[in-house]
């Protein structure tokens, strides 16, 4: 991948490229940030830079990165048991089972999140891990020379899916790195990470995609019309990958709008029989497919100032999705100064909670009970 296929970070883009050509390249990097900013493409593309850098047959070498197929560039990923996996346990689990896949996915979308990799796996609605079988396959993987580079890369895409022994495992290894080795972590939470981990890593903070470079990539990549690739630009908030499943996923858009407002609407009318059903099949979603739910729902929550506050709100929002803008209309009033703060505080929880395995139930019934409050509160006057 060239650095070209990584929208936006132009300086950071440049500022990596110098630290090559100087030769001051860390042992490790941690690249933090939402999927949709391109950690996972920037990662790729640096990689690239590294392997090649004393090539002897360059074009060659950027074609097997460019493929994912280097010799010299490793990966690691979260992954959970399918019918490829057969009987093998979840802690005996690696990331090389599942390669081929993984290289597919990555090369179809290199912005892709955490439950688009899972639903490539066919399996949405489990929760990927990396486990310690695969920390010691680091380690072995490590061991060996540069088999045509002069580096060795090892790529670790959500490091914060590390069971905790795989974790210190990890830590090891940064504190006492192989030679001509260099780490590239890409994390969506780093605070889920040791502190002894980040303290050993060169930290870059990825910030959102600006919205020109968003339209650019939308009208090159999607073959979108202008108004609508601007239009997306201001709603996906710098988040290529939330762009692009505004695209790619209508019909399942639809959907879950459907079911929020569902949600809502027994929430406001406190109908308890239909709310534990709904809580039942929320449940037996899947835990990616909750915390998309959820995120969807700040989507929403957010949309909702905008209307409220906003001066051309209603020429400014949702215009490719009229579903979603017939129910903001009404949703709107609802959501204000005097509760967002408590709402999308209580939705972020209730994600934590989601990625550390609670009881799916509890926490859409916690969730239920204290929306139903806080829809209900009056805006705060300013006077």
């Amino acid at each position: 991948m060239h650095w070209n296929d990584v929208i936006g970070h132009e300086r950071l883009k440049q500022s990596l490229q110098q630290t090559i050509d100087a030769d001051h390249i860390s042992h490790a990097y941690l690249i933090s940030g939402k999927e949709g900013y391109g950690g996972l493409p920037l990662a790729l593309a640096f990689a690239t830079q590294i392997l090649c850098l004393e090539s002897p047959d360059r074009a060659n070498c950027i074609a097997k990165c460019a493929k994912l197929i280097h010799p010299d560039l490793h990966f690691v990923f979260p992954v959970n048991r399918t019918k490829k996996s057969g009987d093998v346990a979840v802690k005996d689990l690696k990331s090389n089972l599942f390669l081929e896949d993984w290289r597919a996915a990555v090369l179809n979308n290199p912005y892709m999140s955490a439950y688009d990799w899972m639903k490539a796996l066919g399996i949405e609605k489990k929760q990927g891990n990396i486990s310690v079988a695969q920390s010691q396959q680091i380690i072995a993987d490590l061991a060996l020379r540069p088999y045509e580079s002069a580096y060795k890369v090892m790529l670790i895409w959500l490091p914060e899916r590390m069971a905790a022994p795989a974790s210190n495992k990890l830590l090891k290894i940064l504190e006492e790195p192989p030679q001509k080795t260099v780490f590239l972590l890409i994390s969506v939470h780093p605070e889920k990470l040791l502190s002894t981990i980040l303290s050993r890593v060169h930290v870059i903070h990825l910030k959102p995609i600006q919205r020109d470079e968003i339209i650019v990539a939308l009208k090159t990549k999607l073959q979108l019309k202008n108004s609508d690739a601007e239009h997306l630009s201001k709603i996906s908030h710098g988040d290529y990958s939330f762009a692009m499943r505004l695209v790619q996923n209508q019909s399942d858009r639809e959907a879950i709008t459907e079911s929020f407002k569902q949600w809502m609407r027994m929430l406001w009318q406190k109908d308890y029989s239909e709310l534990l059903q709904w809580v039942e099949h929320m449940a037996a979603e899947g835990r990616e497919n909750q915390i998309h739910f959820l995120n969807y729902g700040m989507h929403l929550f957010r949309e909702s100032l905008i209307w409220q506050y906003g001066k051309t709100a209603k020429n400014d929002i949702n215009r490719s999705d009229e579903n979603e803008a017939h129910f903001l209309a009404k949703f709107h009033p609802y959501i204000h100064s005097g509760n967002v703060l408590s709402i999308t505080g209580l939705f972020e929880k209730g994600i934590f909670n989601i990625e550390r395995n609670a009881n799916q139930r509890l926490v859409f019934i916690n969730i239920s009970l204290k929306m139903m409050k806080l829809i209900r509160l009056k805006e705060i006057s300013a006077n």
